[in-house]
């Protein structure tokens, strides 16, 4: 027992050692309670005044209806938990299983330890504090329900960590070649975009004219309240009605996924212990250099080709290129009439994609390493990365702005035409903007990555950098193309036909910002190669 409280306090004394150690991740982890707090506050005054109807005389709320929609939304926000976990957390490398391997912990303890430190965590902590305020909700039907729904508020928690659990150490340890991850994390990613959508689309489907269909959308919820994750949600509702068959059926439901979940957890300890002896003994053979044999027999040409075989190899980069076709898909289904909201895909999915560039020294590994000790000048480093980034680019997004044009029907008219060439020049302009202020926030603001042999892996207490930095580098992109903005806004004050004229202005404000950046992130970079070198080295640390 001394143990697995010991692996649960580890994991706030490495979140505490992180904030002390940078002040960055001390604002991001003000911002972060500051989040969890206004959560759960804005819990609880949802729940405190709607708990007053349900089950009222006066203007009550239909007790049926509240719990399907109830159920439906939790069971959305349990998928939600799991595929973000997988996305984007990951699972902590620093409280990996692999990192307990020299101190002989049995796998019982060692599992249980694990699934403590979840539910201790601030993610665990804030949805238990929400779920709690359904108690607020539940008060009208009597002690019993709302004793219950504090009862269900803990096993909620727990069924969802040991849900995402279970899946993360799935995938990790039976998804072990490149192809595989890659496919996963395709599968992954599109699983969160219908995540997104599934609202907007279930209320399409049972909202007309005559009415909202309750009985669709009852039935629904009927099935969704017998899997786990919906099941805790249904108990204070049993409870009430004296349903105990259907009570008891659901305790023992969530029971049997808890200890479900911690035996196949304990299944993955075993077995990826014996992958890694046999990891070492594979060999990977090719023939000739590969990039290097494509690329320009100079300094910048060979970072060309290294960046090349990169892409080409690593699954944690192919989750931003397919961003861009994505919400090609997301906007042309959901435009309706509106043909041209297609437009809004390409934009948002290139400045995504930039994102990637922003962050680029950390995915680098040893290469960075090797070409700081040959004395490689920064501006080859950066024109080397521009080269082969900007070439690619450039030809995704006229291949997706031709499909925007024939989407929208600009083909069609010559103003039609006009506005896509204005687009396209926009959209260039912001790409070239984005990669230029890449290559200086690549020198400056680090995070860790995931490794790329554990790509659903996620450093210790630095989740919040993850999310902020990325966040101020697209607020940085969008800040740098304000003349591209304000002469648009000239052009369609004055006569509206003109306002294509802006695209070849982001043009060359994109260029502008696209030039600036390479030189003063090269010269970025010679000034900091060697603290670069000690964080990346540092960031590897957290990877093993």
């Amino acid at each position: 027992m001394n143990r697995v409280l010991t692996i649960a306090r580890l994991r706030w004394a490495l979140t505490m050692a992180t904030v002390r150690k940078s002040s960055w991740q001390a604002v991001g982890a003000v911002i972060s309670l500051i989040m969890v707090v206004g959560v759960v506050c804005l819990a609880w005054r949802v729940t405190l005044p709607a708990g007053e109807y349900v089950n009222a005389t006066d203007t009550p709320i239909d007790l049926g209806q509240m719990q399907s929609l109830l159920i439906i939304a939790a069971s959305l926000l349990s998928v939600g938990v799991v595929v973000i976990q997988l996305m984007v957390i990951g699972e902590g490398s620093t409280l990996s299983p692999s990192r307990f391997a020299l101190y002989g912990i049995p796998d019982v303890q060692l599992e249980a330890g694990l699934l403590l430190a979840g539910l201790v965590g601030l993610p665990a902590l804030c949805g238990l504090g929400g779920f709690l305020s359904l108690a607020a909700l539940y008060r009208n039907l009597g002690g019993g329900a709302v004793a219950m729904s504090l009862v269900s508020a803990f096993l909620a928690v727990a069924v969802m960590l040991s849900l995402s659990k279970m899946t993360l150490s799935l995938a990790t340890t039976l998804v072990s070649s490149r192809r595989g991850q890659t496919i996963l994390y395709l599968i992954v990613f599109l699983c969160f975009i219908g995540l997104i959508y599934a609202p907007q689309m279930i209320a399409m489907g049972t909202m007309h004219k005559a009415g909202t269909d309750w009985g669709t959308i009852g039935r629904a919820a009927s099935v969704l309240s017998w899997t786990p994750l919906a099941a805790a949600f249904q108990l204070p509702v049993d409870l009430y009605g004296g349903a105990w068959p259907s009570l008891i059926g659901r305790l023992c439901l969530l029971a049997a996924t808890l200890v479900v979940c911690f035996l196949v957890g304990m299944w993955c300890l075993d077995r990826s212990r014996r992958q890694e002896a046999h990891a070492r003994t594979a060999h990977v053979t090719g023939r000739g250099l590969g990039a290097f044999d494509r690329c320009p027999d100079t300094v910048s040409g060979a970072i060309s080709a290294r960046i090349l075989t990169y892409l080409r190899r690593d699954s944690r980069l192919i989750l931003y290129y397919i961003m861009p076709v994505v919400f090609l898909a997301v906007f042309a289904l959901l435009g309706g009439q509106e043909a041209s909201m297609v437009w809004a895909a390409p934009f948002t999915g290139f400045l995504m994609l930039t994102m990637l560039e922003d962050n680029a020294l950390s995915y680098d590994g040893p290469g960075l390493r090797m070409q700081i000790l040959a004395g490689v000048p920064g501006l080859e480093d950066r024109k080397g990365r521009i080269r082969v980034l900007l070439s690619i680019d450039l030809a995704y997004a006229l291949i997706v702005c031709a499909v925007c044009t024939l989407v929208s029907g600009y083909w069609k008219n010559a103003s039609g035409l006009l506005g896509s060439l204005g687009m396209t020049c926009g959209l260039v302009g912001i790409i070239m903007a984005g990669l230029g202020m890449a290559e200086i926030f690549s020198c400056l603001l680090m995070y860790p990555v995931p490794s790329m042999d554990r790509p659903f892996s996620s450093p210790q207490g630095r989740a919040v950098s993850q999310g902020f930095f990325p966040i101020l580098e697209v607020l940085v992109d969008l800040l740098v193309m304000v003349p591209s903005l304000l002469a648009l806004v000239g052009l369609s004050a004055g006569r509206g036909e003109y306002a294509w004229v802006a695209g070849p202005v982001a043009l060359l404000n994109g260029l502008v910002v696209l030039l600036i950046g390479v030189w003063a992130g090269g010269r970025i970079m010679d000034g900091r190669q060697l603290q670069i070198l000690r964080t990346v080295d540092g960031y590897a640390s957290l990877q093993r």
